[in-house]
């Protein structure tokens, strides 16, 4: 056979996929998030955790959501039948095969057929799930992961689509979109108290711009809030970003009291 028809033969044979092509494979969540759209590639997890977890009824068919981070980054995990399972608080480490989807410029871990499974991965319940405190300025750099925002104002926005519910603090504001544990009422509700609160919510995307699943609302109650704070203990438990409780010689990124920081 001479080399022309050899290159027509083998690039055949590529086409039809009789040759493998090289796989990509990720070392963390930061790799895959690196991936050009629609991209197949396996993932490794290692001492991952599910930070949030949703199952939604459609009435004849449900859907599965799943956000987990791991040190490097956090990654949406969008209807994977395999992971219906998996909740919040579960480590998970092994393999899996992934396709990069980026839907409303949220990057999304998506089922591929044939391919996607949970064969590769071992399910741990019980970690710790803390969640990241940060100022609403700040949140478009923890998309997909487990944040919190203090002191902050729910306010009520009206527009051609009716009401949007807003956490409004003094560097800005952020949709809350009550797609999971906190509805629309409970916005309404607090919108009207005059109260400040704590919100507790997975950060997602819509157009490109940041908004939150709320999780938890939680009235902030001015009167013991000095108490409180000088009562705390020092020595609070320490985690790393999996949610480990690690030791006061720990280096590394760590949070403590759902506050991040540097230990050197």
């Amino acid at each position: 056979m001479n080399k022309i028809l050899r290159s027509f033969f083998v690039a055949a044979m590529v086409m039809c996929g009789m040759i493998a092509q090289a796989q990509t494979k990720c070392s963390n969540i930061a790799e895959f998030l690196k991936l050009a759209d629609k991209t197949e590639a396996e993932l490794t997890l290692k001492d991952a955790i599910a930070v949030a977890d949703l199952t939604e009824d459609k009435g004849t068919y449900q859907t599965y959501h799943l956000w987990v981070r791991d040190a490097s980054g956090a990654l949406y995990i969008y209807n994977i039948n395999a992971l219906k399972d998996v909740k919040a608080g579960t480590k998970l480490n092994g393999s899996i095969m992934l396709k990069m989807s980026i839907y409303n410029g949220l990057p999304e871990g998506a089922y591929l057929k044939g391919k996607t499974s949970a064969d590769g991965l071992t399910m741990e319940p019980g970690a710790t799930v803390e969640p990241l405190t940060c100022k609403v300025s700040e949140i478009a750099d923890h998309m997909s992961d487990l944040v919190q925002l203090n002191t902050v104002e729910v306010v009520a926005v009206e527009s051609t689509n009716g009401t949007n519910y807003y956490a409004k603090t003094g560097d800005g504001q952020t949709q809350l979109f009550p797609k999971m544990d906190v509805k629309k009422k409970n916005l309404a509700a607090a919108s009207t108290s005059g109260k400040k609160y704590t919100v507790v919510g997975v950060v997602s995307s819509y157009k490109g711009t940041a908004q939150i699943y709320p999780i938890k609302l939680t009235e902030e109650v001015t009167a013991g809030i000095s108490a409180v704070a000088a009562g705390q203990d020092p020595d609070a438990p320490i985690y790393n970003l999996n949610g480990q409780q690690v030791g006061t010689d720990y280096k590394g990124v760590v949070i403590q009291k759902g506050k991040k920081f540097v230990r050197k």
